[in-house]
Protein backbone atom coordinates (compact mmCIF):
# COMPACT_ATOMS: atom_id res chain seq x y z
CA UNK A 1 0.00 0.00 0.00
CA UNK A 2 1.02 3.40 0.06
CA UNK A 3 3.39 5.46 2.51
CA UNK A 4 1.00 7.78 3.99
CA UNK A 5 4.43 10.76 3.95
CA UNK A 6 4.80 10.59 0.17
CA UNK A 7 0.98 11.09 -0.25
CA UNK A 8 0.62 13.66 2.16
CA UNK A 9 3.34 15.43 0.73
CA UNK A 10 2.32 15.27 -2.70
CA UNK A 11 -1.19 16.86 -1.34
CA UNK A 12 1.03 19.47 -0.08
CA UNK A 13 2.30 20.43 -3.43
CA UNK A 14 0.83 23.00 -5.71
CA UNK A 15 -1.85 21.73 -7.92
CA UNK A 16 -1.39 21.79 -11.93
CA UNK A 17 -4.72 22.88 -12.15
CA UNK A 18 -6.76 25.03 -9.73
CA UNK A 19 -9.90 23.28 -10.67
CA UNK A 20 -9.52 20.05 -13.65
CA UNK A 21 -12.25 18.43 -14.97
CA UNK A 22 -13.19 14.76 -15.12
CA UNK A 23 -16.14 14.40 -16.04
CA UNK A 24 -18.21 16.62 -18.39
CA UNK A 25 -21.19 14.42 -19.46
CA UNK A 26 -24.49 15.58 -20.93
CA UNK A 27 -26.67 14.28 -18.46
CA UNK A 28 -29.66 14.32 -21.26
CA UNK A 29 -28.06 12.21 -23.78
CA UNK A 30 -27.26 9.72 -21.20
CA UNK A 31 -29.20 6.25 -21.89
CA UNK A 32 -27.81 4.17 -19.24
CA UNK A 33 -25.63 4.02 -15.31
CA UNK A 34 -24.05 0.69 -14.14
CA UNK A 35 -22.39 1.17 -10.84
CA UNK A 36 -20.66 -1.46 -9.48
CA UNK A 37 -18.86 -2.24 -5.80
CA UNK A 38 -16.07 -3.95 -4.97
CA UNK A 39 -17.42 -4.40 -1.75
CA UNK A 40 -19.65 -7.58 -2.75
CA UNK A 41 -19.30 -7.37 -5.97
CA UNK A 42 -22.94 -5.93 -6.70
CA UNK A 43 -23.22 -3.84 -9.66
CA UNK A 44 -26.71 -1.84 -10.14
CA UNK A 45 -27.98 -0.85 -13.51
CA UNK A 46 -30.03 1.58 -14.92
CA UNK A 47 -31.70 2.18 -18.27
CA UNK A 48 -33.61 5.14 -19.88
CA UNK A 49 -36.22 4.24 -21.73
CA UNK A 50 -37.96 5.77 -25.25
CA UNK A 51 -39.88 8.43 -22.88
CA UNK A 52 -37.30 8.97 -21.09
CA UNK A 53 -38.24 7.55 -17.39
CA UNK A 54 -35.14 5.67 -15.79
CA UNK A 55 -35.28 2.22 -14.66
CA UNK A 56 -33.56 -0.11 -12.50
CA UNK A 57 -32.32 -3.66 -14.44
CA UNK A 58 -30.08 -5.22 -12.07
CA UNK A 59 -29.35 -6.71 -9.91
CA UNK A 60 -33.45 -6.78 -10.04
CA UNK A 61 -35.51 -4.91 -11.95
CA UNK A 62 -37.53 -2.04 -10.26
CA UNK A 63 -39.27 1.34 -10.69
CA UNK A 64 -36.82 3.61 -10.10
CA UNK A 65 -37.06 7.14 -8.40
CA UNK A 66 -36.62 9.67 -11.16
CA UNK A 67 -35.65 12.23 -8.68
CA UNK A 68 -32.59 10.35 -7.43
CA UNK A 69 -31.48 8.94 -10.56
CA UNK A 70 -31.15 12.52 -11.89
CA UNK A 71 -28.89 13.98 -9.04
CA UNK A 72 -26.92 10.87 -9.46
CA UNK A 73 -26.97 11.91 -13.27
CA UNK A 74 -26.55 15.44 -12.88
CA UNK A 75 -23.46 14.80 -11.01
CA UNK A 76 -21.45 13.86 -13.87
CA UNK A 77 -21.70 16.68 -15.57
CA UNK A 78 -19.39 19.25 -14.20
CA UNK A 79 -17.05 16.85 -11.69
CA UNK A 80 -14.40 18.74 -10.97
CA UNK A 81 -11.06 17.59 -9.56
CA UNK A 82 -8.82 18.77 -6.50
CA UNK A 83 -6.04 18.34 -8.08
CA UNK A 84 -4.11 16.22 -10.35
CA UNK A 85 -1.72 14.14 -8.33
CA UNK A 86 -0.41 12.14 -10.99
CA UNK A 87 0.07 12.95 -14.77
CA UNK A 88 1.10 9.22 -15.37
CA UNK A 89 -0.41 7.22 -12.67
CA UNK A 90 0.74 3.00 -13.03
CA UNK A 91 0.66 1.60 -9.61
CA UNK A 92 -2.98 2.25 -9.44
CA UNK A 93 -3.93 -1.05 -6.71
CA UNK A 94 -1.89 1.13 -4.52
CA UNK A 95 -4.45 4.13 -4.52
CA UNK A 96 -7.58 1.65 -4.41
CA UNK A 97 -8.41 2.01 -8.48
CA UNK A 98 -7.19 -1.99 -9.56
CA UNK A 99 -9.64 -3.09 -8.86
CA UNK A 100 -11.45 -0.16 -8.16
CA UNK A 101 -13.56 0.37 -4.55
CA UNK A 102 -16.14 1.99 -7.11
CA UNK A 103 -16.89 2.17 -10.87
CA UNK A 104 -19.56 4.17 -12.67
CA UNK A 105 -19.91 3.53 -16.24
CA UNK A 106 -22.14 6.01 -18.03
CA UNK A 107 -23.35 5.01 -22.01
CA UNK A 108 -24.60 7.85 -24.45
CA UNK A 109 -27.03 7.76 -27.46
CA UNK A 110 -23.89 6.90 -29.29
CA UNK A 111 -23.29 3.72 -27.63
CA UNK A 112 -20.31 5.51 -26.29
CA UNK A 113 -19.45 4.52 -22.18
CA UNK A 114 -17.35 6.58 -20.18
CA UNK A 115 -15.98 5.07 -16.93
CA UNK A 116 -15.20 6.85 -13.41
CA UNK A 117 -12.80 4.98 -10.95
CA UNK A 118 -12.79 5.80 -7.70
CA UNK A 119 -10.47 4.24 -5.16
CA UNK A 120 -9.21 5.10 -1.55
CA UNK A 121 -9.35 7.92 0.75
CA UNK A 122 -6.07 10.17 0.65
CA UNK A 123 -4.41 10.07 3.99
CA UNK A 124 -5.81 13.35 5.00
CA UNK A 125 -9.43 11.68 4.27
CA UNK A 126 -10.68 14.40 3.26
CA UNK A 127 -10.40 13.58 -0.28
CA UNK A 128 -10.52 10.15 -2.40
CA UNK A 129 -8.09 8.95 -5.63
CA UNK A 130 -9.96 8.77 -8.72
CA UNK A 131 -9.71 8.59 -12.81
CA UNK A 132 -11.18 7.94 -15.93
CA UNK A 133 -10.44 4.92 -17.18
CA UNK A 134 -8.39 4.72 -20.65
CA UNK A 135 -6.65 8.19 -18.74
CA UNK A 136 -3.58 8.23 -17.49
CA UNK A 137 -3.94 10.91 -15.02
CA UNK A 138 -4.42 10.24 -11.33
CA UNK A 139 -6.46 12.85 -9.64
CA UNK A 140 -7.61 12.95 -6.08
CA UNK A 141 -11.42 14.63 -5.87
CA UNK A 142 -13.37 15.93 -2.58
CA UNK A 143 -14.97 12.59 -0.62
CA UNK A 144 -18.60 14.03 -1.05
CA UNK A 145 -18.44 13.44 -4.64
CA UNK A 146 -18.03 9.54 -4.19
CA UNK A 147 -21.02 10.13 -1.98
CA UNK A 148 -23.06 11.05 -4.79
CA UNK A 149 -22.16 7.93 -7.12
CA UNK A 150 -21.95 5.53 -4.32
CA UNK A 151 -25.56 4.41 -4.90
CA UNK A 152 -27.05 0.93 -4.40
CA UNK A 153 -30.52 -0.10 -5.97
CA UNK A 154 -31.95 0.45 -2.70
CA UNK A 155 -31.37 3.66 -2.46
CA UNK A 156 -32.33 4.79 -6.11
CA UNK A 157 -35.57 2.50 -6.21
CA UNK A 158 -38.72 3.83 -6.13
CA UNK A 159 -40.50 3.78 -2.50
CA UNK A 160 -43.51 5.43 -2.86
CA UNK A 161 -46.50 2.97 -2.99
CA UNK A 162 -49.12 5.15 -5.10
CA UNK A 163 -47.54 7.66 -7.60
CA UNK A 164 -50.93 9.86 -8.09
CA UNK A 165 -51.39 13.40 -9.17
CA UNK A 166 -52.65 15.28 -6.41
CA UNK A 167 -54.55 17.38 -8.62
CA UNK A 168 -56.81 14.60 -9.73
CA UNK A 169 -57.68 13.31 -6.37
CA UNK A 170 -61.69 14.70 -5.27
CA UNK A 171 -62.38 11.79 -3.53
CA UNK A 172 -60.37 8.89 -0.67
CA UNK A 173 -61.97 6.53 1.37
CA UNK A 174 -60.25 3.99 3.90
CA UNK A 175 -61.98 0.69 4.60
CA UNK A 176 -60.50 -1.22 7.53
CA UNK A 177 -61.79 -3.47 10.30
CA UNK A 178 -62.78 -1.75 13.48
CA UNK A 179 -64.18 1.75 13.93
CA UNK A 180 -65.26 3.72 11.43
CA UNK A 181 -61.59 5.97 10.31
CA UNK A 182 -62.05 8.20 7.49
CA UNK A 183 -59.97 9.92 5.55
CA UNK A 184 -60.47 13.52 5.20
CA UNK A 185 -59.66 15.05 1.93
CA UNK A 186 -58.48 18.80 1.01
CA UNK A 187 -61.29 20.97 0.90
CA UNK A 188 -58.96 22.36 -2.17
CA UNK A 189 -59.10 19.00 -4.00
CA UNK A 190 -63.26 18.25 -3.58
CA UNK A 191 -64.45 19.94 -6.78
CA UNK A 192 -68.07 18.26 -5.99
CA UNK A 193 -70.08 19.50 -3.82
CA UNK A 194 -71.65 15.89 -2.55
CA UNK A 195 -68.06 14.91 -1.58
CA UNK A 196 -67.69 17.79 0.36
CA UNK A 197 -71.21 16.99 2.26
CA UNK A 198 -69.72 12.97 2.21
CA UNK A 199 -66.26 14.27 4.07
CA UNK A 200 -68.44 17.23 6.52
CA UNK A 201 -70.40 13.50 7.38
CA UNK A 202 -67.55 11.23 8.05
CA UNK A 203 -65.48 13.53 10.38
CA UNK A 204 -68.81 14.51 12.56
CA UNK A 205 -69.38 10.50 12.75
CA UNK A 206 -66.16 9.89 13.83
CA UNK A 207 -66.13 12.95 16.79
CA UNK A 208 -69.55 11.63 17.74
CA UNK A 209 -67.92 8.01 17.93
CA UNK A 210 -65.21 9.12 19.92
CA UNK A 211 -67.09 11.08 22.43
CA UNK A 212 -69.10 8.05 23.06
CA UNK A 213 -66.72 5.99 23.31
CA UNK A 214 -64.76 8.43 26.02
CA UNK A 215 -68.13 8.49 27.75
CA UNK A 216 -68.27 4.98 28.04
CA UNK A 217 -64.26 4.53 29.33
CA UNK A 218 -65.16 7.07 31.94
CA UNK A 219 -68.36 4.97 33.42
CA UNK A 220 -66.16 1.77 33.61
CA UNK A 221 -63.76 4.27 35.55
CA UNK A 222 -66.32 5.09 38.07
CA UNK A 223 -67.83 1.39 38.63
CA UNK A 224 -64.41 -0.23 38.61
CA UNK A 225 -63.37 2.38 41.62
CA UNK A 226 -66.63 1.94 43.50
CA UNK A 227 -66.79 -1.52 43.64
Amino acid sequence: MWSNKQEAAKEGKPATDDSPKILTLLEGDLQQIEIHRREGDVTTVLKKDAAGKWAITAPKAYAADQSAVQMLASASTNLKADRVLDENATDLASYGLEPAVLSVAFTDKAGKTTKLLIGESTPTENNVYAKLDGDRRLFTMLSVHRMEFDKSSKDLREKHLLSVEQDQITKMELDREGPDDRVRPRRRQLADPEAEASARGWIAGGRDHAQREGRAAGAGCVRSRRS
